[in-house]
């Protein structure tokens, strides 16, 4: 903190403190951005981007021209404990926030109106809760290659809640998960309220995927106030920012593996964009106690509540609309099957305390894991 009469012992003249007042605060909305090509913050203050969707959700219910909903009781393959469903209860709009409600209920789902039948149980298993989850797979114009995407959320409370804003490939180009990638732009566990990470996914299919990644720990709780998390996505990079400040840096100008034939496969083509909140699961590892949803879900007092959605494209290039196929499943030729998890003890390289990056198939993927590495970034 300045203080006036630290200055000087001699009296200053009005005009002389009026200077020094000037100098010491700049109003918000003139202050210097760094010059163009430095990352601090995001480019969307000096005009890159133009928007080209944008749900604020300010009507009574969900709009779903922008918007499907995935039925299924078996989420992302994690051993999660959740049923997904299509209920007013589960995915409602209230005072133009978006809620997405994790409820403790004993339910079985139904063959009936199931967005993801694998076979076996995938759409009839009984599960000890229930939530949301949608998507823009069917939306007209519901898939983007390259772009920003930002979304204003607050985070759920209580223990082993799991909210997610990713992507998934539209086409499947590169094959089944998770050679054609999976983008986690914000994960959260609900026992860590100041960590959230940042995740690409992609190598070959189960079990031989891996994933690059980061997760960052700040100061404040991530349950109190809204904030915006964005993912700037380029052919030669993705940028990773909450609250416009850069969080994590990843560079696509390189190989993803032997069965790519190209630099920046498998990020290279079109995906959709995903919103949910799943319960529990191999996410969560040995770390956070026993996964009793009877015990914890008292402290699921706050559902993952989303203010907007708004993607963009770079406004320097021409649009482009090309005429694509039909879309497959993001899940084809996905069996349900029991992850098989071999931790590695963690390993510390340096730097900063507070970011982590990790490489290898991954704890959290969407269909389950062989081993994790913990390191330093």
């Amino acid at each position: 903190m300045h203080s006036l009469s630290m200055l000087s012992s001699t009296t200053l003249s009005a005009l002389q403190i009026l200077l020094i007042c000037s100098a010491l605060i700049v109003p918000s909305s003139t202050q210097e951005l760094p010059p163009t090509g430095t990352t601090a913050r995001s480019d969307l203050y000096r005009g890159k981007w133009k928007k080209v969707f944008a749900d604020e959700f300010d009507g009574p219910t969900l709009n779903l021209s922008n918007w499907d909903i995935e039925v299924n009781c078996w989420g992302g393959g994690n051993n999660e404990k959740q049923c997904y469903t299509a209920r007013p209860q589960n995915i409602y709009i209230q005072d133009g926030i978006l809620n997405l409600k994790a409820i403790p209920e004993t339910y079985r789902g139904s063959n009936e109106g199931c967005t993801l039948n694998l076979g076996g149980d995938s759409c009839t298993k009984q599960m000890p809760s229930t939530s949301g989850r949608i998507r823009t797979l069917k939306a007209p114009h519901g898939s983007w290659l390259y772009g920003r995407f930002e979304t204003r959320a607050r985070m759920p409370k209580g223990d082993f809640t799991w909210p997610a804003i990713w992507m998934l490939p539209t086409d499947n180009a590169y094959g089944s998960w998770a050679a054609s990638g999976e983008i986690d732009i914000m994960e959260y566990r609900g026992q860590d309220r100041t960590k959230v990470l940042h995740t690409l996914h992609f190598g070959g299919g189960w079990p031989n995927n891996r994933y690059w990644g980061a997760t960052k720990e700040y100061l404040f709780d991530f349950t109190t106030d809204f904030h915006n998390f964005v993912l700037e996505w380029e052919p030669n990079v993705m940028r990773f920012y909450v609250d416009e400040q850069l969080s994590h840096t990843q560079s696509l100008d390189l190989s993803f593996g032997s069965i790519y034939k190209s630099n920046r496969s498998p990020f290279d083509k079109r995906f959709h964009f995903i919103l949910n909140l799943a319960i529990g699961g191999n996410f969560f590892g040995g770390n956070y106690g026993s996964q009793d949803i009877g015990r914890v879900s008292p402290g699921w007092t706050q559902p993952f509540q989303i203010d907007y959605v708004r993607i963009f494209r770079d406004a320097s290039k021409d649009p482009i609309e090309p005429e694509y196929p039909p879309v497959a499943s993001p899940y084809a030729n996905v069996q349900p099957q029991e992850p098989v998890i071999t931790p590695l003890q963690p390993m510390e390289i340096g730097a900063a305390a507070d970011t982590f990056a990790w490489g290898g198939p991954f704890e959290s993927s969407t269909f389950g894991t062989s081993s994790i590495l913990y390191v330093r970034a």
